[in-house]
């Protein structure tokens, strides 16, 4: 059973199952620095170094503040965490603190004369608001939303970042040195709304409002955000947006892989701009690590260089990208690079994977990863000409990658490998120049059940996940359901038939999921031995349309359905040909799932691609 991460709300939660090394007692085993806080009540007894101080607050579930404040003798950098000392770990009825000890180690964003900056301040303000240590001085009492200054800020660029006015961050936060910003410290939190005050959307380069205030260091491209409730969890947060937690915290970078790092009240990213048509003639959202490229003509263009890359600035897990390339010579080639980190100058100066069309030879499609040097791993002929346009598609998925050409259907290159899981996307040029134009870009879930059934509820039957599928033995009836929901998507699924009895397949659009044949509100899509059948329930079964063709047990079955608006499109095997098409209205949104009815089946490679501003990806 997948267990929710819960987001830490302006201070962590204490955890109720604690490390076995951790014991609870008013006298802690070892000595202890005099400097900790007299008010603890819960101590780590350091016996061996098993858990290092880096990983305290993580793998002890509290604050990172909270623990440097309980034992101001650690230094940020953990180079005084002493084996056979005894560590404060939890304090209670703790007396307001006025001062950090560390403070004095931090930098100032701008220049200050002191060496020194003025004491930050953890009390909470009278609004009943948990205020986040440490907090420069001079903060007014009805703070409700705080940032954390990052090196190099500015105060312009801060209340240019949260949608108010340099006059208003100033007046809120008195001690920065007015607009001259002289006072403004690195790592200290700053006020950037008060209670009562309602903030103007600020327009960043991509064109799209941003409510304020935002989480930590969210990504330039996000085209969506969520109001993060009190108590709410990771796990809630993306399956109400329709992404996995994956993307959730890729997209809102301060998050961290638990989400301690994510702020009740406070606004997360839960969507990223998909499609890059570069009708205002701007580059917003890219970035160039080498070569030359403009979208003055309304695409971008990418001028002839030995590797010239620009790259989106959104981190992607498993994800579809669709791209219209026009080469500018028959020589070098150009394509489309993917989960990239570490871009540099230099035909190979990244971590990532590169598809390339080249119009060399008659023409081919490339497909390699570099890491500062180049590995081919498939490259097949493919009829390529310069200035004339192709579609290159990316789906990536797990360690399986697969390239088509043109349409989603035409299928070129599929190979598995899983040296890179993450990453940025962008265009690459060697030797070349190359038109690139409608890129689009959009998350996937993905589950290719390495991991088990993660993030799936059993509804009834016995599914099982721990080989790598997904099977369910022959029952009555059995359900299975992703736990994300989903408007309008497009869903692939690989299924074999272990009986020539009954059908097998998958629900969507579905809510009320019970034990029962028909206990759902949803739609579903069978395969059985002589046809293919769409229909939907709603405590009893509704035949739509049904399409005959031959179903073989113990083979693999490809199905793919695309929902959009109210029409529904099944595909079997074959993806240029579809078997069913079908209007209906009755349910617009759900989950979607696995579901069998007097059968058995397996189940391979759930993929669902939402459809945000899709347009044709076939």
């Amino acid at each position: 059973m997948r267990v929710s991460t819960l987001v830490f709300v302006a201070a962590a939660v204490q955890a109720t199952m604690l490390h076995p090394k951790v014991r609870r007692d008013v006298s802690p085993k070892y000595p202890f620095d005099p400097s900790t806080t007299k008010s603890c009540t819960f101590w780590y007894d350091n016996d061996d170094g098993s858990i290092s101080c880096e990983d305290m607050p993580s793998v002890l579930l509290i604050n990172n503040n909270d623990w440097l404040r309980w034992n101001p003798e650690i230094a940020e950098s953990c180079s005084n965490f002493i084996i056979g000392r005894s560590y404060c770990i939890e304090a209670t009825n703790e007396p307001p603190v006025s001062s950090m000890s560390k403070s004095s180690a931090l930098l100032p964003t701008s220049t200050s004369k002191s060496a020194t900056p003025p004491p930050a301040t953890t009390t909470k303000p009278n609004n009943g608001i948990t205020t986040p240590p440490p907090t420069q001085t001079g903060m007014v009492d009805n703070c409700n939303a705080f940032y954390l200054v990052q090196s190099g800020d500015s105060c312009q660029g801060i209340a240019d970042k949260n949608g108010i006015t340099i006059e208003e961050f100033v007046s809120w936060n008195k001690g920065v040195g007015g607009t001259k910003c002289s006072g403004l410290w690195a790592e200290n939190y700053v006020c950037i709304s008060i209670i009562g005050h309602t903030s103007t959307p600020t327009k960043p380069s991509n064109g799209i409002p941003t409510p304020s205030p935002v989480q930590l260091d969210i990504i330039d491209t996000c085209s969506k955000f969520y109001l993060i409730k009190e108590g709410q969890s990771c796990d809630t947060v993306a399956s109400e947006s329709g992404i996995t937690v994956k993307d959730l915290v890729s997209w809102n970078r301060k998050a961290g892989p638990n989400c301690s790092g994510m702020w009740a009240n406070t606004y997360a990213c839960v969507s990223v701009i998909s499609t890059y048509n570069f009708e205002k003639a701007n580059m917003a959202g890219w970035n160039v690590t080498d070569g030359t490229y403009s979208a003055d003509t309304k695409a971008l263009v990418g001028s002839t260089s030995q590797g010239g890359k620009a790259i989106v600035d959104a981190q992607m897990n498993d994800f579809i990208m669709r791209a219209e390339i026009t080469l500018s010579s028959q020589s070098g080639n150009a394509g489309l690079i993917f989960r990239v980190s570490n871009p540099g100058r230099g035909a190979d100066a990244y971590q990532g994977y590169y598809v390339g069309i080249s119009a060399e030879k008659g023409g081919s499609i490339t497909l390699g990863r570099a890491d500062n040097n180049w590995k081919q791993l498939s490259s097949v002929k493919a009829d390529i000409q310069s200035g004339k346009k192709y579609v290159v598609i990316v789906e990536a998925a797990g360690d399986n990658i697969f390239i088509s050409l043109n349409s989603r259907s035409d299928r070129r290159i599929t190979v598995q490998d899983g040296t890179f899981r993450a990453g940025s996307c962008g265009v690459r040029v060697y030797q070349t120049g190359a038109t690139f134009d409608n890129i689009y870009i959009a998350p996937m879930v993905y589950d290719g059940f390495e991991k088990n059934m993660v993030g799936w509820t059993i509804v009834d039957g016995g599914f099982d996940g721990r080989n790598g599928v997904m099977t369910v033995p022959k029952a009555n009836t059995a359900k299975a359901i992703l736990n994300t929901s989903f408007k309008d998507f497009t869903v692939d699924v690989d299924v074999t038939l272990t009986s020539t009895d009954g059908n097998a397949g998958i629900i969507f659009r579905a809510s009320n999921v019970r034990k029962g044949t028909d206990s759902y509100s949803g739609y579903y899509l069978g395969i059985q031995k002589t046809q293919v059948t769409l229909g939907r329930a709603q405590n009893n079964w509704t035949e739509l349309k049904n399409a005959k063709m031959d179903i073989q047990a113990n083979k693999i079955h490809h199905i793919r359905v695309v929902v959009s608006g109210n029409t529904l499109t099944v595909y079997v095997d074959d993806m240029s040909r579809a078997q069913i098409t079908q209007s209906d209205s009755t349910f617009s949104s759900g989950v979607v799932g696995a579901r069998v009815f007097k059968t058995g089946a397996i189940y391979d490679n759930f993929e669902i691609v939402p459809q945000q501003s899709l347009g044709p990806i076939f």
